[in-house]
Formats: C-alpha cells, structure tokens, sequence
C-alpha cells in the first residue's frame, strides 16, 4: 500500500500508519481507509512466497490436443458404466471385507535413526516418539539420508508416516507454501557389516492411505523424478501411511544398517516432507491388508446404505487399485505427464496479488493491530480534491482513481521520474515525496506542461520519451565552464546536458555490447554470471545450491536484468555500483563513486572476458596499431581519441607488448583467465596487450558514463 502511493503519487504515506501526518494533509483514518481497499488478499502473512499466476504461452491447439487425449484415456482408466468393472468391484468387496474380518494383528517396529543427513543442509533432529523433524533451512528442494540400526530378522515392508506439525504450514505435513509434500523416490539400501558397499533393497509395490489425484504412491518408486507421491497437504491436514513392500524378505544380521532415501525433487519447490517417522515389520500379511481407515469403515457399511461420500470413496480405490484397469491407468498416468510438461515448458509465470472477500478493517490506535479503533471503508485522501466516482469500492476503482485526467500528481510524478531518468536528475530532486518536505521544483511549468501533454497523448511513453531526446535542452553538449559549474554545479538551471553514470545492470551490458558478446535474448529465468568464489557458500544453503552456478554459454552474457537477484546478498558487480538490494521501494537511486567500483571493472572475470571480445573486435580489423587503438577509442566512447589520448595508449601497448613477450608465462595466466576457451591461430602476444589496453577502454569513465 505505500509503495502504490509512493510510486504513483509521490506520497509518503506510510507516516500515516500511527498518528496524523505531520506535515502533509493525511489523516491517520485515511491511511486505513486506503488500507481497506488492500485489506482482501489471500496471501498468508509469512511462511511462503508471494501467488503466482501461470501463463501459457505455446501452442493453444496443440494443448488442446493433449487435454483431448487425456481426457480420452482417463474414461478408460476411470470408467463410470462399465458392466464387467462393475462385477469385479462387487466381488473385490466381498473378498475385501472377508480379508478386513480375519486380518491378523501387525506389529511394526519403529527405526531409531543413528544419522540423519540433508542435501541442502537442513537440519533434522531426533523427537522423542523417534520421529524425525526437519527444522533451520527450508530449502526449494532436498533429499533425505537415514540410517538406522533395525531389529534381527527377515523384513517383509517398512512403513513411511506423514506427520503433522504445529510449526508446518497450516499445520498441515510441510514448512513450503502451502504445507503439501512430493516425494519423488523412495530407497531402501541394507549395509552390512562385513560389506564394502550397501545392497539396494528392490520394492515390489507401495499403498498409501491416501494419494492425491496425479500423485499416487506408485510414482515414489518408479525411477522417475518427473513423478512422486503426494498425500495432499495443502487440503488434508491429517497424519498420513504409505507402505512399501520388499520383493523377498531382507535378512537383517547383528551389526546390520538400514538406509533410507527419501528424495524430493519434483517441479513443486518447498514440497519436502517436514515430519516422518519410518518403521519395519516382519508380517507377510501386511501388503495385503494395509488400507486406509476411511476406507474400512466404508466397505463395513452394506453397499446398498453407503452415503454418497462413501460410494464414490471405494469406487475412487477400486478403479486406482484393480488390476483389470492396469493398463489404462499406466497410458493415462503417462498422457498427462506428457501434457505437464509441455505445458511447464510452454509456460511462464508472473506475480499477482488474488482478492478474496473483503475484512473489516479499523484505523489501528497508535498503529497497534491488537488496539482497534473505529472501523472504516475504502476511500481516498480529500487533500487530492479527487473522489472516488464509483459506488463499488475495490483495487480497480483505486486504480481508476489513480490515473484519472484529473489526478493532479500521477502524470507529474511519472514525467518526472522519467527526467530523472533522461537527465540524471529530476525537476523536483525529491522524486520520492511531493509533499511539504518535498524539494520545490526547479521548473514549475516545465513540469505541469509535459504532464498535461502527457495525460493528452493518453499516457504515451514513446511520445514523452521522443519529446525529451529531441528537445534543444537534452541535445546540448555535456561540456561546461568552471564559470557554469560555480554558478550551476548540478545543473539545474540545464545550461548542459546531461552526464552522469549509467546504471549498475547497464554498466555490464556496455561493455559485453561493445566486445560484441551480450545476448540479445529476451526473458527466460534468472542467470547466474561470473562473481568470486565462495561468497554465497553459507547464503546459498537456504536456496539449495552448494555454490554459486555460474552459467555457461548464451546465458553467461544475457543482460543485467536477469541476473539472479538475492535481496540479502547482491552480485557484487550490482552492489559496488549503487543497485537497491530490494528490501523496501526504491524510487531514486543513489550514485557513488568509490574504488570499488574501479576493481570491479578492472578485475571482475566478466569484464576481463568482455576486454578479451574487444581485443579480438580490435585485431580483426585491418590497419596498424593507431587504427585499432582508434577503432576501440570509438566503440567506448563513440568519439575518436584526442592526439594525447591516442599517444598514450599507443605507449601502453606497446609497454605491454614488450612486458608479455619477456614473459610468456604471464601471457598464459591472462589468455586462460580471459577466455572459457582460448582462441587458435591468434597470436597470444600481441592479444594479451590488446586485452590490458581493451580492458583500459572499458575501465574509463567516457565509457561508463552518459554524455
């Protein structure tokens, strides 16, 4: 809510939250009368991340094809008037409810895990029913390692409890978003003592007490971790079984380990079992009769006096359990995963905020949630002299609101971030707040006219934009006079145009642009480029990830944008030149000029790589040591060096030519660190001399800054 306003208006708000605004016209009912129209969202308040929508963006007939096919196939696996299906579950009923009447009792033993080990460094502890509880980081995806020392004797299954936990997502079986599991496989290895190597343990079938629809138990064992077993925990937030029986007994000796696997690595992140407990039995029984209570007490109940709820429950477990549906089951099971993923691999998503039914919401005394005062409704701030023309009072009519014509701020706020943009700063410097604390604008009319031009051309970017670059203001040249400077320092009477360092993700995509190597590329997932080592060893931990993934190949030289962003840890390259590390709204970015940011351009691996591509761009061309120091002068600066710029560098090259070819050894440590592969049939020589002087170029201030 204080960002929409501070964003669209300029306004700060948030002053608001606990008392009257002291010094712009907001009351404090009104900061929770703006708050009433936020107060319907359906995100939880923490404990997982922000909704998203998915988008697909592939074929649509070729989608609707696979949803045919599916459709097709699961009326064959599912069928609802099938005269001989229908015979075979009256006859497995009758033998069911024999089998449940004469089940013999079941005694599980329960593991005591000896260690307990995580892929991604979370931590699991011991509880002292012998379950085990996974606490500390809450990874995107992990797989589990426990080794036990089991009882004497031949097993025939072990049994996996889902458990529930008060610290889970609503109490449900994990800490992800929203508390469901995927356990994508399932392994059991036996290690002996007197073995070098632990034995896997085959798994002839599993059952479950329950499964969700697309995620049965069967996909916990069969090799494929595009597949897993899920007990749908965002919905049923109840201990849940799964069995899983061995192929033959395993003998278990003095001295004998068990170790179980159970791994989770499907596409759903944070889906990782929170809580489990394991146990083994000896009974030969158990397989057969290990259904789910629900279940029991269903088939107990004469099919003729079933409620609804319990004719479609034993219906639902005969057609997913009855061998006589086999096939189909398995051709259906494998239609849909072929749909998922080509719909996950023709899809995107995009951050959205879903509104639910709306709250009541009170102003708050002094800004505590536990003292509510009176009770208010959505409206907006009397100071803009703009009602809401609306009765229906929701997010959208806030929006209305917020671009109508006769919104006095919005059109200025946004002409003058984007000066801000164009000339480094803005027409009123305080782009963040127009309030009374505000700066004045420097150019009053200036302002109110590019915004009314604005509102005019319907809000047209390209047109603003165009109006700036060809205006005589923007064109003007970026030299000055010591006269200008003591009168003027920061420009802004705009006697010249502007100069100023261009931003950090733009600083990398200049000089990758002027070696030739950025990518063209638009969207796709974050990319991870070249940074020292072992800075995200500890922050990665919470990620999954060991070490920072450096990319390969095309994605190696994307853009800035989609570099991949972590708020408590920036890419250094972002952090040393002045990019927001994202925790709150940032409307205006600071701009330093600090060492930092030098060692970066000159010792970065990403721009040693970028001032290898110039020095190749530079020895491609024909002509002598001055047309190639020429030719680099010009990309960087996209003006030709002067007489002493030209003198100097043609000196430095020539010291680096006369360094390197006295040791080679020197010109072999540059090549290798500048390129993933080093370039055949160039002189390695005279390239490392281009690359000290190529990485000079890019390491000047005429290249990194506008103007």
């Amino acid at each position: 809510m204080d960002t929409t306003f501070t964003v669209w208006l300029a306004a700060t708000l948030g002053c608001a939250q606990c008392h009257n605004h002291k010094y712009d016209e907001f009351s404090q009912r009104e900061y929770y009368q703006i708050y009433a129209f936020f107060n319907n969202t359906t995100e939880r308040a923490t404990g997982g991340e922000s909704e998203t929508l998915s988008l697909f963006l592939g074929d649509e007939c070729e989608l609707e094809r696979h949803k045919s096919e599916v459709e097709r196939l699961r009326a064959m696996a599912e069928p609802a008037d099938n005269s001989e299906v229908f015979a075979a579950q009256q006859k497995w009923e009758v033998e069911t409810r024999e089998a449940i009447t004469n089940e013999p009792s079941v005694t599980w033993l329960t593991l005591d895990p000896d260690r307990l080990i995580s892929s991604a460094a979370t931590t699991l502890r011991k509880q002292a029913d012998l379950s085990v509880r996974a606490t500390g980081a809450n990874p995107d995806f992990d797989n589990y390692t426990i080794v036990a020392d089991p009882p004497t004797g031949k097993l025939t299954a072990i049994r996996l409890e889902l458990l529930t936990h008060r610290s889970h997502t609503n109490g449900s079986h994990s800490r992800g978003e929203n508390g469901n599991t995927v356990l994508t496989e399932f392994e059991v290895f036996v290690n002996d003592s007197d073995a070098d190597t632990a034995t896997k343990v085959e798994i002839s079938g599993a059952v479950a007490d329950h499964s969700q629809e697309g995620h049965p138990i069967g996909g916990a064992i069969d090799g494929n971790t595009t597949s897993g077993w899920s007990a749908e925990g965002h919905i049923r937030r109840e201990n849940c079984s799964a069995l899983f029986t061995f192929a033959s007994p395993v003998e278990v000796k003095r001295g004998t380990s068990l170790i179980v696997n159970l791994k989770h690595e499907s596409r759903y992140p944070r889906h990782v079992i929170g809580r489990f407990r394991l146990s083994v039995t000896e009974s030969a029984e158990v397989p057969t009769l290990f259904r789910p209570p629900e279940l029991r007490a269903a088939l107990a109940v004469d099919p003729a006096r079933r409620n609804p709820h319990q004719r479609k429950l034993v219906r639902k477990h005969f057609i997913a359990t009855t061998p006589q549906l086999a096939a189909a089951r398995a051709e259906y099971q494998k239609a849909r995963q072929e749909m998922d993923e080509f719909t996950k691999e023709n899809s995107t998503t995009t951050m959205v905020m879903h509104e639910g039914p709306a709250r009541s919401t009170h102003v708050l005394t002094r800004g505590d949630f536990l003292t509510k005062g009176d009770e208010v409704q959505p409206d907006v701030p009397k100071v803009y002299g703009l009602s809401l023309q609306e009765e229906q009072r929701n997010r959208l009519t806030l929006a209305r609101w917020i671009v109508h014509p006769d919104q006095p701020l919005t059109a200025r706020v946004t002409v003058n971030r984007i000066w801000e943009v164009m000339f480094g700063q803005a027409i009123v410097n305080t782009s963040e707040d127009f309030g009374v604390q505000g700066d004045l604008p420097t150019h009053p009319q200036l302002l109110d006219w590019l915004a009314a031009d604005f509102v005019q051309s319907k809000w047209n970017f390209k047109g603003l934009l165009n109006t700036i670059v060809m205006s005589a203001t923007y064109q003007q040249s970026s030299a000055t006079t010591l006269k200008k400077l003591h009168h003027d320092r920061y420009n802004k009477l705009l006697t010249r145009g502007p100069r100023f360092r261009v931003e950090a993700e733009m600083v990398r995509d200049l000089t990758l642009e002027i070696a030739g190597m950025l990518s063209p590329k638009i969207g796709g997932p974050s990319v991870y480029p070249p940074q020292p080592d072992s800075i995200w060893e500890s922050l990665f931990i919470e990620a999954g990830l060991k070490e920072w993934p450096a990319s390969t190949g095309e994605d190696r030289y994307r853009r800035g944008i989609y570099t991949y962003y972590k708020r408590t840890a920036l890419h250094p390259m972002l952090r040393n030149f002045d990019a927001p590390n994202r925790n709150v709204c940032t409307v205006s970015r600071q701009r330093s000029n600090t060492p930092l940011a030098a060692l970066n351009t000159m010792n970065d691996p990403a721009f040693l790589e970028a001032a290898a591509g110039l020095a190749q761009r530079m020895m491609r061309i024909d002509g002598q040591t001055p047309d190639r120091v020429t030719y680099g002068f010009r990309l960087c600066a996209s003006r030709p060096p002067t007489s002493i710029e030209q003198t100097v560098l043609q000196e430095f090259f020539e010291n680096a030519l006369a360094r390197y070819k006295a040791n080679p050894q020197q010109v072999d440590n540059l090549i290798n660190s500048a390129f993933l592969t080093p370039p055949s049939q160039v002189d390695n020589v005279h390239l490392a001399a281009w690359i000290v002087v190529a990485n000079t170029l890019l390491n000047m201030d005429a290249t990194l800054t506008k103007g």
